[in-house]
């Protein structure tokens, strides 16, 4: 039997937070803890909320926590495939807690991985013997993984016989991705499309037998060459402008959402030069990112 683990201070008595459902949704109206989440694509929010009921008076004996101390609830989220994480609210812990937030949808794929956690702010002066000392102690906390895979619902996808079609040269090739970035402000759902190659045996597998380790170990191929088009095309789009107020689901906010998810602190002007010097460099950093090979 596993032993629970000491965490050296007291913690929050579960029976003292009413945690409410989970609501996520894709574009339409929210679900309650949902296990695979309906309607996603590559360019679509989600956006996710939850209320907490708290016996503050309760959870402060639990922890024996000073009378200054503040304690502080957090929505946060993890993407299984980006590896990227983030927080989408946090508040002060109070008799009710209102969290919610969105997440960007080109920055996720496999599941996302919701949690709720209530951690220490600030311990107070004089608090009890075994009370939380650090910002940041964890007290109480609840997760939920959420699936939001499948390439035909991830992207905007056309499943065609490259050879019938006159796609892909000698028509050969798994897929094309196409992206029309002349108008940037178009919504990115319509500029955007993948085309998957029918007569491409391995394409065929992935679409025919979704499930199979070998189908999965394409998609993944599929995603990294997908998001290294969107990172050309912002690139080598010189109207895209950082400081531009895009609409949501245009096809420039997708382009630097994804140019900032992969090179959070690197400089738009900056990683474009680089480009255009040596776009074998900046490739071979995104493909370190996506977790390539």
């Amino acid at each position: 039997m596993r032993r629970p683990i000491a965490l050296g201070y007291r913690a929050i008595d579960r029976r003292h937070v009413a945690a409410g459902p989970w609501l996520v949704s894709a574009g339409g109206a929210a679900v309650e803890d949902p296990d695979v989440l309906e309607g996603w694509d590559y360019f679509t929010t989600i956006a996710v909320s939850r209320t907490l009921r708290v016996d503050v008076e309760a959870i402060w004996t639990d922890c024996q926590l000073a009378d200054d101390a503040r304690l502080a609830v957090r929505l946060g989220w993890r993407s299984t495939w980006t590896g990227l994480r983030g927080f989408l609210s946090a508040v002060d812990v109070t008799d009710t807690c209102d969290l919610t937030g969105t997440i960007p949808g080109q920055i996720l794929g496999g599941r996302v991985e919701l949690s709720t956690v209530i951690t220490c702010a600030r311990p107070g002066r004089g608090p009890g013997v075994l009370a939380p000392r650090r910002p940041g102690n964890v007290l109480w906390s609840d997760r939920r993984s959420v699936a939001v895979e499948g390439i035909g619902t991830r992207v905007p996808t056309v499943a065609v016989d490259f050879r019938q079609a006159g796609l892909g040269g000698t028509g050969s090739g798994g897929w094309q991705v196409q992206v029309l970035k002349e108008d940037l402000d178009q919504a990115a759902g319509a500029s955007v499309r993948v085309f998957l190659n029918t007569a491409n045996a391995a394409v065929k597998m992935m679409l025919e037998q979704p499930a199979t380790a070998a189908a999965h170990e394409v998609a993944a191929s599929l995603r990294i060459d997908f998001a290294r088009s969107l990172v050309a095309a912002a690139l080598e789009a010189e109207n895209l402008d950082p400081m531009a107020d895009y609409e949501d689901d245009s096809l420039g906010a997708v382009l630097l959402t994804t140019v900032r998810a992969w090179f959070p602190s690197e400089d738009l002007g900056e990683l474009r030069s680089e480009w255009r010097l040596d776009p074998g460099a900046v490739e071979s950093r995104l493909q370190g990112r996506l977790g390539y090979p």
